[in-house]
């Protein structure tokens, strides 16, 4: 079976910054959708008071995304069939809705990932992403219970380059920053660190464990 491989920037001083064009922090936001909420003069605010409001998403933008592991356990701890699964989960979700990967690191209880969405997919991707992923992390644990946190995934808006650099450097550093190893590439799990540093490739094949064998999946 061939690899299923993950297309990852490798350059973050040249290719990342030519992937970008211009900011588009001048970009005008739409108007809101009448009856579903209000302005006034401390800004928008839901008209009910049980009603959250919903996420911004526009085409084009770029997004550090973060998720933990239920009760922070350790459920993404490295290993072989895990680090697979992660690439494997995340470059399928990637690929389907045309999702550009960054840079992506995943912990031993939670992930990093930085994204440029140029078609607003970015909730599907993440829908799927970490549908796949749980999937296969149970089956590989015997689990049955929900695999991540309750709270709400974490979108953090990167508006310009200073902003995606700063947060690469803030996610692939956390090995190291948290003195799991004495080098952030000392790291087993999965980290696009070495694609960023020398331009190596991730890939992946569909997981055994989870996935038919005479499946459709890539």
């Amino acid at each position: 079976m061939q690899p299923f491989k993950a297309a990852l920037l490798s350059s973050p001083e040249k290719e990342l910054w030519q992937q970008w064009g211009t900011s588009d922090a001048s970009r005008p936001s739409p108007s809101p959708s009448p009856g579903l909420i209000s302005s006034n003069r401390n800004g928008v605010e839901a008209e009910h008071s049980d009603m959250s409001l919903a996420r911004e998403v526009l085409p084009g933008r770029t997004y550090l995304i973060t998720r933990r592991c239920t009760q922070r356990q350790l459920l993404m701890r490295p290993d072989e069939e895990t680090n697979n699964a992660y690439v494997y989960c995340l470059a399928v979700a990637a690929k389907r809705f045309r999702i550009e990967v960054i840079f992506t690191i995943a912990l031993s209880n939670h992930h990093h990932t930085g994204i440029r969405d140029p078609y607003g997919n970015y909730p599907e991707f993440l829908g799927l992403f970490h549908k796949l992923f749980a999937k296969c992390q149970n089956v590989l644990h015997g689990r049955w219970e929900n695999f991540w946190a309750a709270e709400q995934v974490s979108v953090v808006r990167l508006v310009g380059k200073e902003d995606v650099l700063s947060k690469m450097i803030y996610a692939l550093s956390n090995p190291a920053k948290d003195h799991l190893v004495e080098k952030s590439t000392d790291w087993p799990g999965i980290s696009s660190l070495p694609a960023l540093l020398h331009g190596k490739e991730l890939s992946a094949h569909r997981p055994k464990h989870f996935f038919r064998a005479d499946g459709q999946m890539p």
